[in-house]
């Protein structure tokens, strides 16, 4: 007679970790992650991405999770498999992903699925807490991610004090410019030199240069003191309460499409120099008015939560 055959039971790996791993190469933390891992008849790690890493991802810390577990864990690169699990509502995951990780001889990332990982570790994988669980303990950790949110500043600014172009490209006497600026010595690697050429191209100017361009068409004394008004009456606001009130204005229409534009798109002046708007700021200065509305900077209107819910799926 033969002998029955023996079935082989496999036993179930055994769970080694199960919780927040945090990354820090040298001083500066790279992400915080969530890792389960497993021993059996080899190293099995599964790695989450999870809402608050303040890091880079676990596609793109990689590097640095295979070498935590190598060096913290003791975990053998030649008898691990790795996989990575994106929830949904994680960035650029419409859906839960699960992927398996080959890392010989380059990484490459092979579609898998939970059930795929539950059958090599004999078992379900434990969940992750929930969200609230989950993101307390990513901010004990140091992790959540904030943005601060800045407001632009309009201030009434003294139109004389308008720093000259930098570099009028879109003029139509923009030759002119270039001509002056290659005629000052060193305006071509000194700021303030350059600030000297574009003095002396706004001083060249004649009403005839001028009435060749469409920005000095428009009245802008009338624009600019009506901008003001705005600002003084309404306080500091967000840009587009300016803008709706510039279009309520009894400016003609030309004029009122131009103030809804200085505050749409606003001339900025920043460490002395236009960032926007400079071609309007050489309109404003032939206006003849004395200030307009011009944002000279940022107020940080506090700072709002930018990370993802977990909804389950890890």
């Amino acid at each position: 007679m033969h002998a029955p055959s023996i079935n082989r039971i496999r036993v179930p790996a055994s769970l080694i970790h199960h919780g927040l791993i945090a990354l820090e190469p040298g001083r500066r933390r790279s992400g915080l992650h969530w890792l389960r891992l497993f021993r059996g008849e080899q190293w099995i790690a599964v790695v989450t991405e999870i809402p608050g890493n303040p890091g880079q991802s676990v596609s793109n810390a990689m590097d640095e999770i295979v070498g935590h577990l190598r060096d913290s864990m003791a975990v053998r690169l030649d008898a691990l498999r790795l996989f990575e699990i994106r929830p949904r509502g994680s960035p650029a995951a419409a859906r839960t992903q699960v992927a398996e990780i080959t890392l010989q001889p380059e990484p490459r990332w092979l579609r898998s699925s939970h059930a795929a990982i539950a059958r090599l570790v004999g078992r379900a994988l434990p969940g992750l807490p929930d969200h609230a669980r989950l993101y307390q303990r990513v901010l004990e950790l140091g992790g959540g991610n904030v943005e601060e949110q800045l407001r632009e500043r309009f201030e009434p600014v003294a139109v004389a004090s308008l720093p000259p172009p930098h570099n009028p490209s879109k003029c139509a006497l923009h030759k002119r410019f270039l001509q002056i600026a290659a005629r000052t010595p060193g305006a071509e690697v000194s700021w303030d030199t350059a600030r000297i050429a574009a003095a002396k191209f706004i001083c060249s100017l004649t009403s005839a240069d001028r009435s060749r361009c469409p920005y000095h068409h428009a009245d802008w004394k009338r624009i600019a003191d009506a901008s003001v008004e705005i600002v003084e009456e309404l306080g500091p606001r967000d840009h587009a309460d300016y803008a709706r009130a510039a279009q309520r204005s009894r400016l003609p229409q030309r004029e009122r499409d131009w103030l809804v534009r200085l505050f749409d798109d606003p001339v900025f002046v920043s460490a002395g120099a236009f960032t926007n708007g400079q071609h309007r700021g050489c309109a404003l200065r032939f206006s003849g008015a004395s200030r307009a509305a011009i944002v000279t900077g940022y107020d940080s209107m506090g700072t709002i939560c930018t990370d993802w819910t977990y909804v389950g799926g890890g």
